[in-house]
């Protein structure tokens, strides 16, 4: 179920939690509609997924979803409530967060400074 819902996590969130383009998507989307009202569509109830299953124009035009719309709309209207969506981590398109540096600390001298004659000099050829 939840791989269905990661496009509505997506847009419920704010869009700089994102990588670039799913960023800008979702910006767009939320520029223009209200995330809250966005809900999953089953696979039966979508009317797109008549067309990636094979189904001709007239078939699809006998149909009632085609007409009426999916059953789910009518319980969307009647106020019924969207579901919780999934809050795993972590999400696809997600920035990741820098992980931990390791440092470490030696007494062996890897670039003797005495040799460069401005600390510019240093930091371009250490760089």
């Amino acid at each position: 179920m939840f791989g269905r819902t990661v496009a509505l996590v997506w847009i419920r969130r704010d869009p700089n939690t994102w990588k670039t383009l799913v960023c800008n998507r979702v910006t767009e989307i939320q520029t223009h509609t209200n995330p809250t009202l966005c809900r999953h569509c089953r696979g039966l109830g979508n009317l797109v997924d008549n067309h990636s299953r094979g189904f001709l124009g007239d078939q699809i035009q006998s149909l009632d979803i085609w007409w009426y719309g999916p059953a789910m709309f009518a319980r969307f209207a009647e106020g019924s409530p969207s579901g919780a969506l999934p809050t795993t981590h972590p999400l696809p398109e997600e920035k990741r967060k820098p992980s931990r540096v390791l440092t470490a600390n030696t007494s062996i001298s890897l670039i003797d400074a005495s040799k460069f004659s401005s600390n510019w000099k240093l930091v371009r050829t250490t760089a």
